[in-house]
């Protein structure tokens, strides 16, 4: 692979990346619309459970926490601009 390749398949893979993390903040604003405060946990220690339809609860949860912290999701993004690396961490990718 020449470096021309790299740099491009790099930049292809970071701007995937970036466009995911905007789909799931995206996903966790129309979540937060439908169910507006949910809580996760319950007193005693159950858990709620909510109707996301087709998403289950834990990417339903990392998505609402994602569009909760639009700074940090830019913060994360132009650190992986500088760096020339990826790393999603509400998705440990």
């Amino acid at each position: 692979m020449t470096e021309a390749q790299r740099k491009r398949t790099l930049k292809d893979g970071q701007e995937a990346g970036e466009m995911l993390l905007d789909i799931e903040g995206r996903i966790g604003e129309l979540l937060e619309k439908k169910t507006p405060g949910l809580k996760t946990s319950l007193p005693g220690g159950g858990r709620q459970k909510a109707d996301y339809d087709e998403i289950d609860h834990r990417r339903a949860g990392r998505a609402i926490e994602i569009s909760k912290h639009p700074e940090i999701v830019e913060r994360v993004k132009a650190q992986a601009r500088e760096n020339e690396l990826f790393k999603n961490p509400w998705l440990g990718v």
